[in-house]
């Protein structure tokens, strides 16, 4: 009976220990979003403040971008990105959580605003800048803070809209994600009562740093409004950026007479296109 009682006790102690556990545990995860969510309010606050110093601290010196890029080169494009937008603000949310020990997953939604710093000597005006994407950041504790260690963009959609541009419904269609050697469609559309004073181009660069930047051909759109290119991805896998181009003339223009031709707006349109490696590419030599 003495046994009994004494297991019966033991049990509840046991029970006990374990409720203690699991709410330390749980109270740690908490702790540790709450410390995660912080660093991404931190990291908006210095990325619309312009503050490069105190952004390099949120990322490990090891830090890699799906890209390839390293910690270099992501302060070298956030350096220009300010110095040419000094009034850009970023927005982040976070979309997803999750915390592993010393390493933690985080995927946000984020968004910019800017406009340019030098006005277009065509249009007269400043640029007004936007920006969208969706990343996914991994993150590991390095002692009581957390770091950036790598970062994978889902998504990313640029547009640099200049003069009459700033006030047209456009669109750029690509595939967010292609197998590496694959044909893919890009299709730029503006309304159709803009098709017969517009010219478009799209092309198609791999991200590397310093950037590639191929020529534009500018082409007439359709009476629809509508400009259609198909290209192959590259086969190392690298992922690319499609960028379309608008020009949009004045009145009735004569694009037979560049000359006379009044440029009354100007658009840029660049949007990512991750490279998947084909099926077995490990394994080819």
């Amino acid at each position: 009976m003495k046994f009994f009682n004494s297991f019966k006790v033991f049990l509840i102690i046991l029970v006990f220990i374990c409720n203690v556990q699991g709410c330390f545990s749980a109270c740690c995860q908490f702790d540790e979003d709450i410390q995660i969510r912080k660093f991404f309010e931190a990291q908006e606050k210095a990325l619309s403040l312009g503050k490069i110093d105190d952004l390099k601290t949120f990322y490990a010196e090891n830090y890699q971008s799906n890209d390839g890029f390293d910690k270099k080169s992501l302060f070298e494009l956030y350096g220009n990105t300010v110095k040419n937008h000094p009034d850009i603000k970023y927005k982040i949310k976070i979309k997803s959580l999750s915390v592993q020990g010393d390493y933690a997953t985080v995927q946000t939604l984020s968004t910019a605003r800017a406009t340019t710093i030098e006005k277009s000597p065509v249009t007269g005006d400043n640029a007004d800048l936007y920006i969208s994407a969706c990343t996914i950041f991994y993150l590991k504790k390095n002692g009581k803070n957390w770091q950036i260690v790598n970062e994978k963009t889902l998504f990313e959609k640029t547009c640099l809209l200049y003069g009459s541009c700033k006030k047209i419904g456009i669109r750029l269609i690509a595939p967010s994600l292609v197998k590496a050697g694959e044909e893919y469609s890009v299709t730029f559309q503006i309304p159709p009562k803009y098709a017969k004073i517009a010219m478009a181009s799209i092309k198609k660069d791999v991200i590397v740093y310093p950037a590639q930047d191929s020529k534009d051909i500018y082409k007439l759109l359709d009476q629809e409004g509508s400009l259609e290119r198909v290209f192959r991805s590259n086969i190392l896998s690298k992922n690319e950026s499609v960028c379309a181009s608008l020009a949009v003339a004045g009145g009735v223009p004569d694009f037979n007479n560049l000359q006379d031709l009044k440029i009354e707006g100007l658009g840029i349109y660049l949007q990512r296109v991750n490279i998947m490696p084909k099926s077995g590419a490990c394994n080819e030599k």
